[in-house]
């Protein structure tokens, strides 16, 4: 897949702006994993920053939760990541679709076991799919397999764009030192999530402009 120039930049722009945000989330996510949930999740569940609500609504997918029932996905997710399905995205989603309104929320599913292992989950939303070309395509699974052939295609690529901004990037990495691991990973997934989201918030201009 190709990116122009404007979307590198863009990408890594936006990568060194919310870098520090996603990782606090990732650590926040971690420690609720690792705590007994009571009464840990009355604290999570704020809209604290770092904390779930914050999450949801930074990712845009707090609407896709019924109200009155953040608690009982979080008690849900809880039992979840500690079950060999962790990674499973399309499973999730079908198994809260009483918590989304009887809708299958991949986005939703996806950015939440992002957090569990961001190492191996990209999130999916529609922006990214249409990057991808993948609209119509209502799993995770056909998402991932796209993600992880970039990802062993262009990885040299990618690392050779983020270059210029490393310095920087380690620099916020170790802030998380203590609590995280493999960031070389979890970077370059974040970067792939930021280009692909650049790249399909143009072809949604392109498109909103040929409708006009």
């Amino acid at each position: 897949m190709e990116f122009s120039e404007n979307i590198q930049i863009r990408a890594i722009g936006n990568l060194l702006q919310y870098y520090a945000s996603d990782l606090e989330y990732i650590c926040n996510f971690k420690r609720f994993k690792e705590s007994p949930i009571e009464p840990y999740i009355d604290i999570y569940k704020k809209n604290n920053p770092g904390l779930f609500q914050a999450f949801i609504n930074e990712f845009r997918v707090a609407r896709n939760v019924k109200e009155g029932k953040r608690r009982d996905l979080l008690v849900k997710i809880h039992r979840w990541v500690h079950s060999p399905k962790a990674d499973d995205v399309d499973a999730l989603a079908e198994s809260i679709k009483n918590m989304t309104f009887q809708k299958t929320m991949i986005s939703l599913s996806s950015k939440i076991l992002f957090l569990n292992n961001p190492a191996r989950i990209v999130p999916c939303d529609r922006l990214n799919r249409r990057a991808l070309g993948l609209e119509k395509e209502k799993n995770y699974r056909a998402f991932d397999a796209k993600i992880q052939k970039m990802r062993e295609e262009q990885r040299s690529l990618f690392q050779e764009w983020l270059l210029p901004v490393i310095m920087y990037l380690n620099k916020i990495e170790s802030g998380f030192s203590g609590e995280l691991k493999d960031f070389e990973t979890i970077r370059m997934n974040r970067f792939i999530d930021k280009l692909l989201w650049m790249k399909g918030s143009d072809l949604s201009r392109m498109q909103d402009e040929v409708s006009d």
